[in-house]
């Protein structure tokens, strides 16, 4: 499988870590290095840290800096890498926003145990048409999408539920109780989208769980949006995706199952729905 920029940056073993590692090896403080390099001290710790993707000229400098000029061509390929990922995510968004949707679309369809968790929205499989809307006028801007994309998002979004009521699938989903409360679209939006939550929640192959505001440990905190298809896990950033194979997603299944634990579920995550719906009408 592809890995996304970010995973491939920061993966073990990976660019960053290996440009890292060197660095220490010789003997070199960030702030020494980047005097040899004329550069500012913030620009090595952001491509150690993976939060820069290096110039080809910038890893050539760094390895004859570090008396390593031999390991430029491996961490030259491992560079050209992460290029074509970044460059075929770009491709997709030229795309369009619908491709996006359809692409992710296959992907859920080809599972058979979704779960999802997460901390500002509805999970997209969970959403209204409305509640959805609003999701994506606001992520066009981020990514720069065309504008008359959204209607053909919205329903690309919607086809994909579908798959809620296909056989021999099972739904986990685990939304922070925050999420109840942020009006995303306005009042009307938000009524319909909890009056969805709440019936499907009624679903026996569905598990909609609220990760309460007052939970304390030691329920871990679902930090960062996730979804899993059959243990792969896809976040959804505003820079682009970013994936993780089975093997390299321990982190993010025993976060899933932390969150779930110190959830709620049943009448308990209902009791919360509706808490939050009487709550838009005052």
């Amino acid at each position: 499988m592809t890995r996304p920029v970010d995973e491939l940056l920061n993966r073990p073993g990976g660019l960053a870590e290996r440009l890292y590692g060197m660095r220490r090896a010789a003997g070199l403080g960030t702030g020494q290095l980047a005097s040899q390099l004329g550069w500012v001290p913030s620009k090595v710790t952001k491509i150690q840290r993976g939060q820069q993707r290096p110039a080809v000229e910038d890893i050539t400098a760094w390895v004859e800096a570090c008396g390593h000029p031999e390991s430029a061509s491996e961490l030259l390929d491992l560079l050209a890498e992460v290029e074509a990922v970044h460059w075929r995510w770009q491709q997709r968004l030229t795309r369009g926003q619908p491709a996006v949707q359809e692409d992710l679309d296959a992907a859920v369809r080809a599972a058979t145990v979704i779960r999802s968790a997460q901390v500002a929205v509805v999970p997209g499989l969970l959403q209204t048409a409305g509640y959805a809307r609003s999701i994506i006028t606001m992520f066009r801007y981020l990514v720069n999408a065309p504008p008359d994309d959204v209607e053909a998002t919205v329903a690309a979004r919607m086809l994909r539920q579908d798959v809620l009521g296909e056989p021999g699938r099972t739904f986990e989903f685990v939304i922070t109780e925050n999420v109840l409360r942020r009006r995303v679209g306005g009042a009307q939006v938000m009524h319909g989208q909890l009056d969805r939550l709440l019936r499907l929640s009624e679903l026996p192959h569905i598990t909609l769980a609220i990760f309460p505001d007052d939970a304390g440990d030691p329920a871990v905190f679902p930090y960062q949006g996730f979804l899993m298809l059959d243990g792969r896990v896809i976040l959804d950033l505003p820079s682009g995706e970013v994936r993780f194979a089975p093997e390299d997603a321990g982190a993010w299944v025993r976060m899933m199952d932390a969150a779930l634990a110190g959830s709620v579920t049943g009448d308990e995550a209902r009791a919360l729905i509706a808490a939050a719906s009487a709550a838009l009408r005052t």
